[in-house]
């Protein structure tokens, strides 16, 4: 049984290994965190997914035809934007925050597990203000952030599962113009690592194995993302023209 408690939020996670059951308490509805809604049973995910060729990782992914990429990086990267801007121009969504990503078959695939985009409220007033209609927590997004169930408004733009093609690392420039850089596995690791790992309890040494592995067998490139939106979007039909044949 592993059991993960946090006193100050009052809310407990068990899992039966033997079983494969896992249970969620919290002593009322109003001890549950807003963000649980967003991420819901993170934790049971992760205790589950220990003994199989399957990690939780804090990252997005995007896809087209079947063919996808993960973008992943610190808070404040720019991954929940870049994913909600591709979703704009007809890319499907498998995630903006977290993702489960096997690493069974022939090259690791990505599957969509919470279909729900989180976006900071200054963010959202500034680059998403036609989205206000679609706000879940419309009174408090100011106190939290705004929040989006992606199927619910771009169902036709949802998918399941993809073959991942690389790994994108964003990061915002100030530059006008949004470019391309080969990155090493280990600048991708760097990126993926530490935040996944610091949201999930126990274990933490077999989570990063499977991180530095799926860094090692994809390609990586640094994200350098500029401020124009046109040239954002052309830029990244251009790369994923160039380097990969899914468009």
């Amino acid at each position: 049984m592993q059991i993960f408690f946090q006193p100050w939020q009052r809310q407990l996670f068990l899992y039966s290994r033997s079983k494969r059951t896992g249970i969620y308490w919290a002593r009322t509805t109003d001890d549950i965190p807003w963000w649980e809604s967003t991420f819901s049973f993170r934790i049971l995910f992760h205790f589950w997914t220990r003994d199989l060729p399957v990690q939780l990782v804090h990252a997005g992914a995007m896809a087209r035809n079947g063919s996808g990429f993960i973008i992943t990086g610190q808070s404040g990267s720019g991954k929940s934007t870049s994913c909600l801007q591709l979703l704009r121009s007809g890319y499907q969504y498998l995630g903006d925050d977290y993702i489960w990503v096997e690493q069974s078959g022939e090259a690791p695939s990505v599957h969509m597990l919470f279909q729900t985009a989180k976006v900071e409220p200054d963010n959202f007033e500034r680059r998403f203000p036609d989205w206000a209609s679609f706000i879940t927590n419309r009174e408090t997004y100011r106190d939290q952030k705004a929040i989006f169930h992606i199927h619910e408004h771009f169902p036709e733009l949802t998918t399941r599962q993809a073959r991942v093609n690389a790994i994108l690392l964003p990061r915002v420039t100030g530059e006008r113009a949004t470019t391309f850089e080969k990155a090493s596995p280990s600048g991708a690791l760097f990126a993926m690592a530490p935040t996944t790992l610091h949201h999930l309890p126990h274990k933490r040494d077999i989570s990063y194995q499977k991180l530095k592995k799926l860094t090692s067998d994809l390609p990586a490139y640094q994200w350098k993302l500029g401020y124009d939106p046109g040239e954002f979007l052309q830029s990244f039909i251009d790369f994923t023209s160039h380097e990969f044949s899914w468009n």
